[in-house]
């Protein structure tokens, strides 16, 4: 895409803003010309843009209007190396699957979308419980993250979020156990634009699960995004997690997809 191309690129968010909101939003925060971010357009014979596809780290954004724009995507991915996987409107990842002749699909799983047009609803108690978090927390974060599983952050990636706040927001429970502080849950800002913030990384450890921490995290990101005038959105796979956030007055708007990729 060429920077006379983001005009269309607007266009397709304000015409349907739920399918078209990430790939904004990593537009506004990064640009076409980043080192981080690289992005590729679909067009029509008339040169009409009709998709996005944006290649970000290990993974690739993909939304269009219909899925009509799969094969082309497809093409692109397959020249790329070390991906490991597609997230994207589920019309859109669906039609580039069957496409595919480099990679191969390991797994697909959908993914909801949800937006926070009201007031949140704050738990009881939320900020007795709950904390900002600073980079002098450094070694209590990468304690947490490293036991998420699929959510794992390296204690570099750690740092480089935690170099952010407070202009990106990052909440965590704490408690004493055994005589040592302990971070038992914790939620963040995956990113922020203009107009909207990306909620993410909400872990709680497995045995303090069922006490309301991811609530209370989730919810005080969500109450800073408020405050600083951008729409707070999620992503969930869990179904558990999706009534956590039906509670704070998040509501599901689209469904999405997500393609886990591999190399043969």
């Amino acid at each position: 895409m060429m920077d006379a191309d983001l005009q269309a690129a607007y266009d397709l968010y304000r015409r349907d803003p739920n399918r078209f909101i990430t790939c904004i939003m990593n537009l506004q925060v990064y640009g076409l010309h980043s080192s981080l971010l690289r992005v590729f357009g679909s067009f029509t014979t008339e040169g009409e843009l009709t998709g996005l596809l944006l290649r970000y780290s290990n993974i690739c954004l993909a939304a269009d209007a219909d899925g009509m724009a799969g094969e082309a995507f497809a093409l692109i991915i397959d020249e790329e190396n070390g991906l490991a996987g597609v997230r994207g409107a589920i019309e859109t990842v669906r039609a580039i699957s069957p496409w595919l002749r480099r990679y191969q699909l390991s797994s697909m799983e959908i993914s909801t979308f949800m937006r926070l047009d009201e007031p949140v609803r704050i738990p009881e108690d939320t900020f007795e419980r709950v904390r900002a978090v600073t980079l002098d927390d450094l070694d209590l974060v990468a304690d947490l993250y490293s036991r998420a599983g699929v959510m794992y952050r390296s204690r570099m990636n750690v740092k480089n979020m935690l170099d952010r706040a407070p202009e990106s927001p990052f909440f965590a429970a704490e408690i004493v156990h055994e005589g040592d502080r302990q971070l038992v849950s914790a939620a963040l800002l995956n990113i922020m634009s203009d107009e909207a913030g990306l909620i993410g990384g909400v872990f709680t450890r497995p045995e303090q699960r069922g006490r309301g921490w991811a609530a209370r995290c989730t919810a005080a990101v969500a109450l800073t995004l408020q405050q600083y005038g951008r729409l707070p959105c999620l992503f969930y796979e869990n179904p558990v997690a999706g009534r956590v956030y039906s509670r704070l007055g998040f509501k599901e708007v689209a469904f999405w997809a997500v393609m886990y990729l591999h190399l043969p």
